[in-house]
């Protein structure tokens, strides 16, 4: 799956385990590489 920043339409894939829940690590290294702060993620 892929998301796209809304003001800077930058691309993040994210990964799919097969219906397994993604880690804690995967989630905050995704949200690092969208530069985006943990408020924003939690606004989503």
């Amino acid at each position: 799956m892929r998301m796209r920043h809304p003001l800077t339409s930058q691309s993040i894939r994210f990964p799919t385990h097969g219906g397994r829940d993604v880690g804690v690590g995967v989630i905050r290294a995704i949200v690092r590489q969208m530069g985006i702060s943990r408020e924003e993620w939690n606004s989503l």
